[in-house]
């Protein structure tokens, strides 16, 4: 079998590279026939140079030299660094970014080398020299205009300095090498990692995070010239230690991307906010293990080898995790939804509120998303770079585990029983605040047109119409517009078969699941049923669970939505044993599961998969311990911890009133849990996820609604287990 660096550099010629005009689509979907964006990027050209030039594939490397000219600016020393998909020069593009021009003229200088061109090599070199030049007499400033004569960001950024350290040093350019590790050493924050932005100042920028990709091209720069600075002999070391220490994930193993500049992986509002440079929330990222296994590659004669050694490991199989097998291609990795400010809560193939003109995102109302679905071009080349030849993905095999079909009744004779009675909770008011989130023919996910801030706006999403939808079903209220709503849930349905949240942006399960379980609940089916039961089984992985969307990595949590969604559809998986396998083999010894095999046990996971096995008719395995497990995370206010000695988490605490009402059970404290509850109602009758704040959007009245019916034991167990 041939290693994944075959795979990939196979996969970048025949979906990524633009046979028509040349160079690279910079994110596709699964294959080209599905291009997310067209446009073509100066960073992407050099990483293909750089990784063609490892393969030694010399007929790549001419074309996209070639290609290179379609960049070049005439005027001025260097390249345009955006055009579109014909290669026309974009107005964005019109620039000089430090880290880019810098690499581009090293791929060159790599591929003259693989060539034997020494005349490219000469011309590269004084060009980069040029740069380096530039980027020391404007005090380190990253950004300039197109004739380089003005400087439109002036502040200081790791990257530059650790990418111009390391290529300097490659190119032979000495004269330059106290300068910019004199530079390099102002990031270093003792052994507490480094910044990755400084001010005019030389000062960490106050909003600044830092990031894993940074810190990975920092240590490799260290490795490269650490023999010529006694200074930076430990900073490696210390880099990755701190790495290992603060930005594990807790969840699904690997590393967070970020942290704010105190080293804590958390929700940075004011940078998103007053910057426009990045998300606030961290995402594990498959650039930056791939930029962080390039730097762990290049360490050598350390003191910690067999420590480094490991993390290298633990590195390359997240990696490997992300290949797609059914498409081919690397996946960008997983977001998280988070119940506090510093703790996630369950897998997201999202990257939530990207910057504008992020590539490959799609924009929904006031805010937008990069589905981490998607294949992009600087990944894949990057991920070359960072593997070894000969290195294939490891076949995990899970051993069988006997269980027993369940007595769960599945069957809707009844939704409610009777109405809500010693309730905390003001429900006409709650009615009310839903009512005004009608957008269309649909339903938006809070009741405000255009907020400031992170808060969402009204525009139509599938998501939310699942929650106003069920919420009224047990409230017994009228569902306006049902024709309607429907006709906007159709339009959201691709030719692949899956819905995505509105139409034109790409189709996910778990969207999928939020279009099928409305269209049950309002009686409405005239969606392409076949082809939606294919992209859900296609979603199905060989480990038995499911991924967002073909090819993504298995989890519990979206294997659930595979599962129910299937069972909605009256449809079966294409494995139903390996799948049943899958999730008996979430649970951990002291009852709970977790979000993969092997996973830490928390409570949503802990739900998702006692609902699975409830469709799938199983029997909950080790039962008895599992509600044991779930009654003592509740708190003495009524919440529950998500996961034992963390915090209490408002949507962890409905997943663990579900759990156990799937179990038949109640939380210890009732009462407590309704008041608990009710203190999350907002001053305008919607729900919030932190007590006395403004409201947050359905998703948090969906939770508190459905977890009073449960606590009250008034809604059908069948309709918790397929309403989720």
């Amino acid at each position: 079998m041939s290693s994944i660096i075959n795979h990939l550099s196979i996969y970048i010629e025949e979906n990524l590279y633009d046979l028509k005009y040349g160079g690279f689509f910079t994110s596709i979907n699964g294959s080209k026939k599905d291009i997310v964006t067209e446009d073509k990027t100066l960073v992407d050209m050099a990483l293909g140079i750089l990784a063609f030039s490892k393969t030694n594939n010399k007929t790549m490397i001419y074309k996209l030299l070639s290609d290179l000219d379609n960049f070049v600016d005439i005027e001025n020393t260097g390249y345009f660094e955006i055009l579109d998909s014909t290669n026309i020069v974009q107005a964005i593009g019109q620039v000089k970014t430090i880290c880019y021009q810098v690499l581009v003229e090293y791929s060159k200088y790599v591929a003259s080398i693989v060539l034997n061109d020494e005349m490219m090599e000469k011309e590269a070199k004084k060009k980069i020299e040029f740069i380096i030049g530039v980027y020391l007499s404007n005090q380190n400033a990253s950004i300039y205009t197109v004739d380089w004569k003005q400087i439109i960001d002036e502040k200081k950024k790791l990257r530059d300095a650790a990418l111009l350290t390391y290529i300097c040093y490659q190119v032979k350019s000495y004269q330059y090498m106290d300068l910019l590790i004199f530079q390099l050493k102002k990031f270093v924050d003792g052994n507490r990692g480094a910044f990755s932005e400084l001010d005019v100042n030389n000062q960490p920028y106050y909003l600044s995070s830092k990031t894993l990709s940074d810190m990975s091209l920092l240590i490799l720069a260290i490795e490269t010239v650490k023999l010529e600075d006694k200074e930076l002999e430990c900073v490696a070391e210390q880099t990755i230690i701190f790495i290992d220490k603060f930005y594990r994930h807790p969840l699904t193993k690997g590393f967070w991307d970020k942290s704010d500049r105190y080293g804590v992986v958390s929700v940075n509002l004011l940078s998103a906010y007053y910057t426009k440079s990045e998300s606030p929330f961290p995402i594990k990222s498959m650039i930056s293990h791939s930029l962080f296994l390039i730097a762990l590659n290049s360490v050598r004669n350390s003191s910690i080898q067999d420590f480094i050694k490991k993390i290298k490991q633990e590195t390359k199989k997240q990696i490997f995790h992300y290949y797609d097998e059914k498409n081919g291609g690397l996946n960008l990795g997983q977001g998280n939804w988070f119940s506090t400010p510093t703790t996630p809560t369950v897998p997201l193939a999202r990257h939530v509120m990207v910057p504008s003109y992020t590539k490959g995102a799609f924009y929904v109302g006031n805010t937008a998303y990069l589905p981490l679905h998607e294949k992009m071009t600087s990944l894949q080349c990057l991920a070359i770079l960072s593997l070894e030849m000969g290195d294939e993905k490891e076949e995990i095999k899970i051993p069988t585990q006997k269980y027993k079909k369940s007595s769960f009744v599945r069957k809707m004779d009844y939704i409610v029983s009777e109405p809500l009675t010693d309730n905390y909770i003001d429900l006409e008011k709650y009615y009310n605040w839903s009512q005004k989130t009608i957008s269309g023919y649909s339903y938006g996910l809070t009741a405000y047109r255009s907020p400031l801030g992170v808060k969402s706006d009204k525009t139509p999403q599938n998501f939310s119409a699942l929650h106003v939808v069920a919420d009224m079903t047990l409230l017994n209220k009228p569902i306006p517009n049902k024709d309607e709503l429907e006709i906007t849930m159709l339009s959201s349905q691709n030719c692949d078969g899956g819905f995505a949240e509105q139409p034109s942006i790409l189709s996910e399960l778990f969207t999928t699941y939020c279009v099928v379980a409305t269209e049950f609940i309002i009686g409405k089916k005239k969606y392409d049923r076949e082809k939606c039961i294919e992209f859900v089984q296609s979603c199905q992985n060989r480990d038995g669970g499911f991924g967002n969307a073909p090819g993504y990595p298995s989890d519990s949590w979206h294997t659930n939505f595979g599962a129910v969604t299937l069972h909605l559809l009256n449809a079966e998986p294409l494995d139903r044993e390996t799948l049943i396998q899958y999730l008996l083999h979430c649970q951990n010894d002291d009852g709970g599961f977790g979000a993969i095999p092997d996973g830490i046990s928390e409570t949503f996971s802990t739900f998702r998969v006692i609902d699975s096995l409830t469709i799938l008719g199983v029997e909950i395995p080790n039962k008895r311990k599992a509600i044991d497990w779930l009654k003592n995370l509740q708190s003495e206010d009524g919440g529950f911890l998500y996961q034992k000695d963390k915090v209490v988490s408002f949507v962890g605490s409905y997943h663990a009133i579900g759990a156990l009402y799937l179990l038949g059970e109640s939380p210890n404290n009732v009462d407590q849990a309704k008041k608990w509850l009710s203190k999350h109602q907002s001053k305008d009758g919607g729900f919030s996820r932190a007590e006395n704040a403004s409201s947050d959007t359905t998703d948090e009245g969906f939770i508190s609604i459905h977890a009073s019916y449960m606590l009250e034991k008034k809604v059908n167990p069948y309709w918790i287990a397929i309403i989720t």
